[in-house]
């Protein structure tokens, strides 16, 4: 079984055979929409209010739909967070307060959350109390330090840490995370159709192939045994399985 933890829904189509487990995450209210209207047993759904792209109207939208068509339709709150590259930094007062009330929302609703993060895990210590009472907090494409990650986990967040395409570029911090993180809090992703490699326009599914691929040589173990770990951690978030986070 292949998890693909974080990937977008223009990277997916009514006729694309999902090979496998996908959660897929949108952010404008069309997107939102669509999402809520498709269905098959491998298509996971997560929604939120994306940093880059910080508006109320669009937090409201989807607080609505969950309050109409209910929780047991959406997956997951993402991707969501704080984005602090300069061209996004202006936002940093609408980003902060729009992330809150979706940590509000997650929790109203027992929903993990999908967590983008650029420049900001100062932003994310500053809500570990909320953070914390989640069921799970899914950092995509992390790009924080392992101390950071261990941190987090000592203080009670329920965090998982995912790694993707910049393995397949060579970058020293991606591969020192797929080879020190422990498997238990690991997931890995496409975020397809973006990240693509060098010399292509936009990352295909097929990546996540290569992912699991490079992270099995990093550790030095079997595709077939990263495979059940990972979907072991899918199933313990998403079949409700999650240990008590007071354990």
């Amino acid at each position: 079984m292949w998890i693909d933890i974080h990937a977008h829904l223009s990277a997916y189509t009514r006729d694309h055979r999902l090979i496998a487990k996908t959660l897929f995450s949108t952010h404008t209210p069309k997107e939102v929409d669509t999402l809520f209207g498709l269905d098959h047993p491998w298509l996971y759904r997560s929604a939120g209010v994306h940093p880059q792209d910080v508006r109320m109207d669009y937090f409201e939208h989807l607080s609505d739909r969950l309050a109409t068509k209910g929780e047991k339709t959406l997956h997951a709150i993402g991707e969501i967070g704080f984005d602090l590259w300069p061209e996004f930094r202006h936002t940093l007062a609408l980003q902060r307060s729009i992330f809150v009330e979706e940590l509000r929302l997650a929790q109203q609703y027992h929903l993990p959350i999908v967590v983008h993060q650029r420049r900001a895990m100062h932003e994310i210590f500053a809500q570990i109390s909320s953070l914390k009472r989640l069921p799970a907090v899914i950092f995509h494409g992390y790009s924080g330090t392992f101390l950071e990650a261990l941190s987090l986990r000592k203080r009670g967040v329920h965090a998982y840490f995912s790694v993707g395409t910049p393995l397949l570029w060579g970058s020293k911090i991606a591969q020192q995370l797929a080879k020190n993180l422990p498997l238990a809090w690991l997931f890995l992703e496409t975020d397809a159709p973006y990240q693509p490699r060098r010399g292509v326009v936009a990352t295909p599914w097929q990546d996540l192939l290569l992912i699991y691929a490079a992270v099995a040589q990093i550790r030095g173990i079997s595709i077939d045994e990263l495979q059940a770990q990972l979907a072991a951690n899918f199933d313990a978030i998403f079949l409700k399985k999650a240990p008590n986070l007071n354990d």
